[in-house]
């Protein structure tokens, strides 16, 4: 797992390396300390791997986790129940293949502002941040999480079947 110092450039090296065949990378800043927290956003496609590498990294961190989704604000009623569903399945996987419990939250809103939300309940949080694809449209967050001034350590990981 190549990794990179956060900071200017970060996103773009970081992509570099995911399309050029690496699965996962891992973005630290200089002087990072052990978080205290680990947030999981593992994506859909990405998802077990995802939650992989959050289960290795909380066998040697004792820190709180929390497996979050986020859904569009303008989700119907109807359909709320069944992104619970999928979040509990999601969790209950990662139980019986990772051994790993985490505190699950489901989100409805925006995707950038639930995810600082959630980060900034911690200052010393971790992002483990699944990628279903490395098309723009779900990369775009990436330099506002790896340069900007606020940073934290962020390992991503790419989906098998978004290697394309």
């Amino acid at each position: 797992m190549p990794v990179l110092a956060a900071g200017p450039g970060a996103a773009a090296a970081a992509l570099w390396n995911l399309a050029h065949g690496t699965s996962q990378v891992l973005v630290l800043p200089a002087g990072a300390v052990l978080p205290s927290r680990i947030v999981v956003l593992p994506g859909a496609e990405a998802g077990v791997e995802s939650l992989g590498v959050a289960a290795s990294l909380l066998r040697h961190i004792p820190a709180e986790s929390v497996l979050l989704e986020i859904h569009d604000g303008a989700t119907p009623e109807r359909e709320r129940a069944s992104c619970l569903r999928l979040l509990l399945d999601a969790r209950a996987r990662a139980q019986l293949e990772h051994q790993l419990d985490l505190r699950t939250e489901l989100r409805f809103g925006d995707l950038d502002a639930e995810l600082e939300r959630e980060l900034g309940k911690d200052p010393n949080s971790m992002l483990v941040l699944g990628l279903d694809t490395l098309e723009e449209d779900e990369t775009a967050r990436l330099a506002g999480l790896l340069e900007e001034p606020r940073l934290r350590p962020v390992p991503l990981v790419r989906s098998p079947a978004g290697a394309d």
